[in-house]
This record gives C-alpha cells, sequence and structure tokens, in this order.
C-alpha cells in the first residue's frame, strides 16, 4: 500500500511477477503513462487502487482475468479507448470505479458481475443509451453515469434494481418521460437527472417513493403540474423523507400542490422558471426545516400567506416575477427584522410608484 506517498514513474511490466499479491494500492500518486497488460497475471489480486495518477492509454483487457478482483479503482486518471468487454469477465466485482477519465464508447455487457454494488462511470465520453441490462444487476446500491453524451430513454428496467439507493444521470443528452417503474425502488435517496432532454409528466406513481431525499429534474422540459402523491397525507406517506426538490427551467404548470406541505423536512425547494400559477398554499408554512424557497418567474397569484412566518430557518426567498399581490405580512417581514430571523435574501414585485407588493423588508425589488 503506497496511497498517496508521491510516487512517480510508471508501473514496469515485471510486476507481473508478483503473483501473491492481493492488495495493490498506488491510488493518488504521479504514476502515469500505460498500465500494462500484465497486471493481469496478478490472478490473486482482490483489491486494485490506481485511482487519482496520469495514467494514459487503454484500460487493460487483461484485468478479465482476474477471478478474485472485488474492487477497482481508475478513477481521476487520462484513460482513453473504451471500457473493454473483458471486464464482464470479473465477475466477483464490488466496485468499479472508473470516473474522471476520457472513456469513449458504448457501455459493455455487465450481466455477469452480479455482486456488483458500486459503479461509477461519471464524467467520462461514453455515448449511445443506458444498458437496459442494468436491471439484472439488482444488488447495485449507487450508479453514476453522470456528464456523458448518453441519449434514447431511461430504461424501465431500472426498476428492478431493488437495493439501489442512488441514482444520477444527469448532464447527458436522455430523452423520453421518466419511467413510473423507479416507484419500485423502495431504497432510492437520490436520483439526479438534470440538464438532459427529458420531456412529459411527472409520474404520480413515484410518489411511493419514501426514502427519497434528493430529487433533481432541473433544466429539463417536464409538462403539466406537480403531482398531488409527491405530498402526503395521514392516509398516504408520499415522499416523506424529501429534502431537496430541484424542478426549476422546465415547463411545468398547475397548482402547487397543497400536500407538499407535509414535507416537513424540506430544506431546498426550487420551482422557479416553470408556468405555476395558483397562490402559494398555506400549508407551505408546514415546511419548518426549509432553508431556500425560489419561485421567481412563474404565474402565481394571490398575496403571501401568513403561515410563512412559521419557517424560521429561511435564508433566501424569491418570489419576483410572479403575480402576487397585496401587502407582506408584518410576521413574515421578522423572518428578516426580527433578532432571530435568518432570512439574508427576499426578492418580490416591490418596485416602481404603485408596486404590486407593499414590502419593507425585501432586499430586492422589481
Amino acid at each position: 500500500i503506497l496511497t498517496s506517498n508521491y510516487v512517480r514513474g510508471s508501473i514496469p511490466d515485471e510486476i507481473a511477477a508478483l503473483t501473491d499479491l492481493r492488495l495493490l494500492h498506488l491510488g493518488n500518486n504521479e504514476l502515469k503513462g500505460e498500465i500494462p497488460e500484465t497486471i493481469g497475471n496478478l490472478n490473486n489480486l482482490v483489491t486494485l487502487h490506481l485511482g487519482a495518477n496520469d495514467f494514459d492509454g487503454p484500460i487493460p483487457t487483461s484485468l478479465g482475468k482476474l477471478d478474485e478482483l472485488t474492487h477497482l479503482y481508475l478513477y481521476s486518471n487520462n484513460l482513453n479507448g473504451k471500457i473493454p468487454d473483458e471486464i464482464n469477465d470479473a465477475e466477483e466485482l464490488r466496485v468499479l470505479s472508473l470516473y474522471g477519465n476520457k472513456i469513449g464508447n458504448e457501455i459493455p455487457d455487465m450481466t455477469k458481475l452480479k455482486h456488483l454494488t458500486d459503479l461509477y462511470l461519471d464524467d467520462n465520453r461514453l455515448r449511445g443509451s443506458i444498458p437496459s441490462e442494468f436491471g439484472k444487476l439488482t444488488k447495485l446500491r449507487d450508479v453514476r453515469l453522470s456528464m456523458n453524451t448518453l441519449k434514447g430513454p431511461i430504461p424501465e428496467e431500472l426498476g428492478n434494481m431493488e437495493n439501489l439507493e442512488s441514482l444520477y444521470l444527469d448532464r447527458n443528452h436522455l430523452t423520453g418521460s421518466l419511467p413510473s417503474s423507479i416507484s419500485q425502488l423502495d431504497h432510492l435517496e437520490k436520483f439526479h437527472a438534470y440538464e438532459n432532454n427529458l420531456k412529459g409528466h411527472l409520474p404520480y406513481q413515484w410518489g411511493s417513493l419514501e426514502n427519497l431525499q434528493i430529487l433533481y429534474l432541473d433544466n429539463n422540459a417536464f409538462t403539466g403540474s406537480i403531482p398531488h402523491s409527491w405530498g402526503g397525507k395521514k392516509s398516504r406517506v408520499g415522499m416523506q423523507d424529501l429534502q431537496q426538490l430541484y424542478l426549476h427551467r422546465n415547463k411545468i404548470s398547475g397548482k402547487i400542490p397543497t400536500e407538499l406541505g407535509a414535507l416537513e423536512d424540506m430544506r431546498n425547494l426550487q420551482l422557479h422558471d416553470n408556468q405555476i400559477e395558483g397562490s402559494i398554499p398555506s400549508e407551505i408554512g408546514k415546511m419548518f426545516k426549509m432553508k431556500f424557497a425560489y419561485m421567481e418567474n412563474n404565474k402565481l397569484t394571490g398575496e403571501i400567506p401568513a403561515e410563512m412566518s412559521r419557517l424560521t430557518d429561511l435564508e433566501r426567498l424569491r418570489i419576483n416575477s410572479n403575480e402576487i399581490v397585496g401587502e407582506v405580512p408584518e410576521d413574515v417581514c421578522e423572518l428578516r427584522k426580527g433578532s432571530g430571523g435568518k432570512l439574508v435574501e427576499f426578492k418580490l414585485d416591490c418596485d416602481g410608484e404603485t408596486p404590486e407588493v407593499e414590502c419593507d423588508c425585501c432586499t430586492s425589488c422589481y
């Protein structure tokens, strides 16, 4: 184990002689050159850690010969070419970490990697579609495919990955709608699909994702309204653990569901730059842990609900560029003017001689 030891140079072909080696940790050094094919002769190797170096060239096909290998870390290098088909023969793999390279081509067949729990392929140059066969890898817990050039739909089969906790698909070129089958992922905590070309309605079935904490769907082309099922009632759980909901910069319309008020763990609600209409529901005042609420650039009407004064942890509130009228309740202003108030940013349409909203505690008027 020589991790973080400023080791320089390259890995010699002669490393193949160390056939009893089980752990090879050379991560976070200054190694360069190609990873030698002879590394596939280390047939007792369990963990290979070469991440955070300056290796280039292809991933050795000989890695498929490592029958005992469970952890493979090649992240943060300059590796290019493709993920070798032979990787599917390393059937004991639990963790495959290749993020932060220049790996291209399509994702190969991995259906023999039945023990795989963590798959990190983000920040590469992968193209093609997300393999529907991923649905057969039911032990996967964490899948990261962000920052590639993947296209096509999100496969319905991903709903079969029953142990999945995190799924990162953001910053690709994915199209189509969100599959309702994702609602079957009872352990899902984080779902990122922002900055794609996704469209269609938000699936009401996802309201059963009671362990979901982070949902980033911003910068797509979703239409329709926010499903009532995503909130909660006494008779229905909803996304009860949701802390961050990013739906901004879509084409979402309809009203903000009153049921969202039941999401008491919500800290960051981003609904700005849509076509949401109606009034701000008073139930939003039940989101006691809210820190950031961005609702600007919509078609909201009515007045600021007095119940928002209960959001004592609120730091930033943007409701400008809507059709809100009336006067900001004094209790809401206390979030900013009061001794315990944390509100440092409050934006409304309160500018001009005859402003739509009267506000003497706003930080910015539009």
